[in-house]
Parts: C-alpha cells; structure tokens; sequence
C-alpha cells in the first residue's frame, strides 16, 4: 500500500513536471515569432523615405533661379550706350559720310545765296604774298569782311601781272590754299572778285576751284573763263561753284590766272 502510495505521488509529479514543462514552452515558442515579427519595426523605421521626402530638396533647384542673375546679364544696357557712334556723327559737317566724289559731283554757278556756317572764316590761308608796292592790296581774304565796292585800298588783295620783285604771280598765275583745320563737308566754294574794266584792274582771266582732304592730293570742282570787259564797267561779285552733292575736304584751292595788269580779290567763303 506504501508502495502504490509512493509510486502515485511519483506519477503525480511528473504529471506536474510535465503540466509545468508544458505550459512554460508555448510563450517560449509564441515569443520567438513575436519578437522576430517586431522586426517589421525597423521596416517601419525605414520610413527613412522622409529624407527622400526631405529630397525636396528640389527646393534648392528651384531657388536655382539663379537666372535672375542672368536676366540681370543685362548688361547688355552697356551694349546699348555703346551707340558711342553720335561722337562719329558730331563730327563737324561730315559724320559717316564719305561725301560725293569732287570730280563727278554736279555744280551751279550760282552761288549768290548761302547759309550755315563759313567755315573759312578765320582760316589760314597760304600762298603767294601781296606785292610790295606800298604794301598796297593786301586784303585779308578769310576775315568775313566782302567789300560791295571797288575801292583803291587795302580792303582789296591785289594780284600783280609783272615780271620782278613786286610780282605775286608766276606766268600771271596765283594760288591760294585755305586750310578748314579739320575735313568738313561743304557745298559751296566762293570768292569774291572783281569783274569790270578800270585803271588796269581787270576780271580774272580764269579761276580754278579743287578740294583736297589731305592737303596732297587735290580735285577740280573746276573752271571758270571771264571775258576781257571792252569798257569801263566797275561790276564785282561772287564767283564759284554750289555742289549738288556735299563733298568732304579740308583744304580748298584757288587758282587764278590774271588779264591785264591787276586782278582785284577780296574774301574766300566755304559752306
């Protein structure tokens, strides 16, 4: 009976054991699962997709509106003063034209009336001197200051038709270079002569217009005859040519060819 007793208690035991056993084991196996299935976890934290949110960093790429400064590449503005060229223009008379060509441009020799600017007034002018009988006749032909009259004085610049010391003339011929100072472009060239028949003062035989920009080279606007007068007439006025078409020069040529004793001159215009 102890026996039965004792292996009863024995049995119970390890039922006990065994009961025990078995209910501790199934969290053990529950818990592996659980704990691994907790590594979803980190798959959440790979919400590290917010920095990939946070690659809006396009931001930047639109802050890369850094064109602006190259719409304030518009210094272009500068490129637009560069019209610079009104410096060109104010060049006196000529700016960017070239001018006609001297020798075919159209001429008149009407030149009673003119405007603008003389451009010869003042200028230097160079060529044969004044006789040196007295010092007499020896107008300055630049000094704006055209005589209506003849008179016998200093008012007038006399070209001498002699051989020796008192002449200005070479084989009766006379030239006078007026320098502008800077090539201007002109229209009209004139003197003024006189053209009558009185005490051995006669109208030139011819005078000879040409323009030259650099003082070596010269071109004929060209030619003018005058008749010898056959009695005494006292008529003076403004011979030369008006331009159809502006030429640029800056030294102006007049060649007169004397009839007679003297021939009487007393001012240069250019316009």
């Amino acid at each position: 009976m102890k026996k039965f007793a004792l292996l009863l208690a024995v049995v119970m035991l390890l039922g006990v054991v065994s009961f025990a056993a078995c209910t501790t084991n199934p969290p053990a196996e529950s818990s592996a699962p659980a704990a691994s299935s907790e590594e979803p976890a980190p798959a959440a934290s790979s919400e590290e997709p917010a920095p990939v949110e946070s690659s809006e960093e396009p931001a930047p790429v639109e802050s890369s509106e850094e064109p602006a400064p190259a719409e304030s590449s518009e210094e272009p503005a500068p490129a637009e003063s560069s019209e610079e060229p009104a410096p060109a223009e104010s060049s006196e008379g000529q700016g960017d034209n070239p001018g006609a060509d001297p020798a075919t441009v159209k001429t008149s020799t009407d030149v009673s009336k003119v405007s603008g600017t003389n451009y010869a007034l003042n200028a230097k002018v160079t060529g044969k001197t004044n006789p040196s009988i007295g010092n007499d006749y020896s107008a300055d032909l630049t000094d704006g200051k055209a005589s209506s009259s003849l008179t016998y004085d200093n008012n007038w610049f006399g070209l001498y038709y002699q051989e020796g010391k008192d002449s200005n003339t070479k084989d009766g011929e006379a030239k006078f270079v007026v320098d502008l100072g800077e090539v201007k472009s002109i229209s009209v060239i004139r003197m003024n002569t006189f053209l009558g028949a009185t005490s051995g003062i006669l109208a030139p035989e011819s005078v000879k217009f040409e323009v030259s920009e650099d003082g070596k080279k010269y071109v004929s606007l060209g030619k003018q005859s005058f008749e010898a007068a056959t009695e005494p007439d006292t008529t003076l006025g403004w011979i030369g040519y008006s331009l159809e078409e502006n030429v640029n020069a800056q030294y102006v040529r007049v060649t007169v060819k004397v009839r007679g004793v003297w021939t009487f001159m007393n001012e240069i215009e250019v316009y």
